[in-house]
């Protein structure tokens, strides 16, 4: 059984069609590559998966759950987790303070930015958040203000933000 199913999407903007009948099934514990030129519909699917756009008609299914309708972060929940073409980092926190909103949105299936100052003395979360800092090689850099990173540096922070949620699921735009 597949762990993802998207059957018959498609999406249109205005005249544009971005996705037509896109069908694809992805079976747990396996690698997938989406290609395409600029503007063939990649990012479009992507987003579609994770709740950020609706699709047109069609179904996406997720471990046997439909994801069509639910905001992005119930997807997150679910075990689907993003990296983005830009990276998608909080640029006014440090490092640590970056890897500690996921931990808390698994946790407890949301965020609210004036909770970072309480998940700050949770010794369980900081364990975890700085365990996959040092896996991506960045523990020095957990005082760090995200601004201040290089391009690199950040692509591997939203990499390890998604990685600490542990998702079935990683897709990498």
């Amino acid at each position: 059984m597949a762990l993802l199913s998207v059957k018959g999407v498609n999406k249109r903007f205005g005249g544009l069609q971005a996705l037509g009948d896109v069908n694809l099934d992805v079976v747990e514990n396996t690698c997938h590559a989406i290609i395409g030129p600029n503007g063939a519909g990649k990012s479009t699917l992507l987003n579609v998966l994770v709740g950020k756009l609706i699709p047109d008609s069609g179904s996406v299914v997720f471990d046997g759950e439909s994801v069509l309708g639910r905001q992005p972060h119930e997807i997150n929940q679910m075990g689907i987790s993003r990296v983005f073409q830009t990276p998608e980092i909080f640029a006014d926190l440090n490092v640590l303070e970056n890897m500690l909103i996921p931990c808390f949105a698994k946790r407890d299936g949301a965020f609210r930015m004036h909770a970072i100052e309480s998940v700050r003395h949770e010794k369980d979360m900081i364990e975890k958040a700085e365990s996959m800092l040092s896996e991506v090689n960045m523990l020095d850099k957990r005082e760090m203000l995200a601004s201040s990173m290089s391009r690199g540096d950040k692509r591997r922070l939203e990499m390890a933000m998604c990685l600490v949620q542990e998702p079935r699921l990683l897709l990498l735009d």
